[in-house]
């Protein structure tokens, strides 16, 4: 079921990504909530804050390694908690959503754009959340 749910998160990703490509110009912003939230047609040629910039193959290969390494980090788990198994679907359905932008267009599509920090995507936040939710599982040992 967790891997269902995956799937939806990196479809859904995809499906937001597409609906910016084909209604929104690159640059375009429209708000949501005026000078605060605004949807904006961002090309993300790095990872977070603009870090290493134009170097997609190199993305490409380390955030494969990173989604192996999750999975075998998963499966190696003798005991699979509710938290662990919820923090490595977020975080390789964020990585696999991103990972198909860098793959098919070679850039990422970032379009939630607060005011006060870099714009992101949904699958940066799935990244975020299981990050979190790793860390919470690695340093608690939550079931």
């Amino acid at each position: 079921m967790i891997i269902i749910i995956g799937m939806i998160f990196v479809l859904i990703d995809q499906l937001i990504k597409y609906m910016i490509l084909d209604n929104f110009i690159l640059g375009h912003s429209m708000p949501i909530i005026k000078d605060f939230l605004y949807i904006t047609y961002i090309k993300n040629t790095g990872i977070a804050f603009g870090l290493f910039k134009n170097n997609n193959i190199f993305m490409i290969i380390v955030i494969t390694i990173i989604i192996i390494l999750l999975l075998y980090f998963y499966y190696s788990e003798k005991k699979k908690s509710l938290v662990l198994s919820i923090s490595i679907m977020f975080l390789v359905s964020g990585a696999i959503g991103n990972l198909i932008d860098r793959m098919i267009r070679g850039f990422i599509i970032d379009y939630i754009n607060f005011t006060f920090w870099p714009a992101f995507n949904l699958a940066d936040t799935l990244v975020v959340i299981g990050s979190f939710l790793l860390g919470f599982y690695i340093i608690f040992k939550v079931e």
